[in-house]
C-alpha cells in the first residue's frame, strides 16, 4: 500500500502540468511569437483611448464608449478600464479569428469592481456576434467561465461553470480558454492557471469546426448578454494553431525524445494510450481535490 501511494505521487507532478496553465509574472514579449495573432497590453499611457496591437498584425483597435487605458489599477503597468456603460474595444472581421478545428487560445488577465458571482451578473471578456442565431462569446458568469457559440440557430457547443465563485470583486485573475485536438469536449478552461471544471449544456462534438463569423470582434462587451464588462483588463491575447498549456510539454518531450506525442501519426500507439490514461487520471485526481 506504502509503495502504491509513493508511485502515485510520481504522477502528480506530470499531471499538474499536463492540465495547468502556466501563468504570466510578466508582460508579453513584445513583439510575440508567430501563434499570437492579436496582443493588447494596454500600457498606454494613462486616459489614452487608443491601444496598440503588438502582434505581427497590428490590427487597428477602436475605442468605444469612454474605454480608456489606465494607471490608477495596475497589474504589470497601465490597464484597460471599462466603466460598465458602454466601455468597449472592437477589431475588424479577420480570418485569425476563424479557429475551425483547429487549436486555440485565449488568455488575459480580469479585474472586476461589480461582483461576478452574482447569479444576474454576465460580464463579457469577449464575443463574434452577425446575427442573433450566430455568435462565440467567452465570459464570467457566476464566479467562473462560460462560453457559448452558435451557428444559424445551430448550437456548436455551449458550457458553463461546473464549481461557481472562483473569481470575486477586486482582484486580478489570469483566465485562459484553450482549444486542442479533436476530441468530444475538447475545451478547456483556467483560472490563475489551475483547470477549472465545465457544465457541458450542449457538447462540443468531435470534430466540430467554430463557425467563421463575419462580424466585428468585441472585447468587453456582448450583444448576445446585452452586458459590459465593469473594471479591468490587461495583456488580451489570441493565439491561434497552439494550446499553450498542451503545447508546453509537447515541446519538453519532442526536445528530450524527439517525439511529438500530440501529432496525428502518435494515435493508437503505447505512448498515446499512455497520455490519455494521464489525462483520465488528472480528471479523476482533480474532480476529488475540488469535491
Amino acid at each position: 500500500m506504502i509503495k502504491k501511494f509513493l508511485k502515485s505521487l510520481l504522477f502528480i507532478p506530470i499531471l499538474l502540468c499536463l492540465y495547468g496553465f502556466t501563468v504570466p509574472s510578466a508582460p508579453y514579449s513584445d513583439p510575440p511569437d508567430s501563434y499570437t495573432k492579436l496582443q493588447c497590453s494596454f500600457d498606454e499611457a494613462d486616459g489614452s483611448t487608443t491601444t496598440d496591437d503588438e502582434s505581427a498584425s497590428n490590427y487597428t483597435v477602436t475605442n468605444n464608449g469612454n474605454v480608456q487605458t489606465d494607471s490608477g489599477r495596475t497589474k504589470f503597468s497601465n490597464t484597460s478600464l471599462f466603466d460598465g456603460t458602454g466601455d468597449f474595444w472592437t477589431l475588424a472581421d479577420s480570418d485569425d479569428w476563424n479557429f475551425g478545428t483547429g487549436n486555440f487560445t485565449i488568455d488575459t488577465w480580469v479585474y472586476y469592481s461589480k461582483d461576478p458571482a452574482s447569479d444576474a451578473y454576465h460580464s463579457p471578456i469577449c464575443e463574434q456576434r452577425a446575427a442573433a442565431d450566430s455568435f462565440i462569446y467567452w465570459g464570467v458568469y457566476d464566479g467562473s467561465l462560460l462560453s457559448y457559440v452558435r451557428s444559424g440557430g445551430t448550437t456548436v457547443y455551449y458550457f458553463t461553470p461546473g464549481t461557481a465563485n472562483h473569481i470575486v470583486i477586486n482582484t486580478w485573475y489570469h483566465v485562459a480558454i484553450v482549444r486542442y485536438g479533436t476530441g468530444l469536449n475538447n475545451i478547456y478552461i483556467y483560472i490563475d492557471g489551475v483547470s477549472r471544471s465545465i457544465t457541458w449544456q450542449t457538447n462540443l462534438a468531435e470534430n466540430a469546426s467554430l463557425p467563421d463569423l463575419a462580424a466585428v470582434y468585441r472585447i468587453g462587451y456582448s450583444e448576445v448578454q446585452t452586458a459590459y464588462t465593469e473594471g479591468s483588463m490587461d495583456e488580451f491575447r489570441i493565439s491561434k494553431g497552439i494550446a499553450r498549456d498542451w503545447a508546453s510539454v509537447r515541446r519538453i518531450i519532442d526536445i528530450t525524445y524527439g517525439i511529438d506525442i500530440g501529432s496525428p501519426n502518435m494515435v493508437g500507439t503505447p505512448l498515446w494510450s499512455c497520455r490519455i490514461k494521464l489525462e483520465k487520471l488528472w480528471r479523476n485526481f482533480a474532480w476529488k481535490l475540488r469535491s
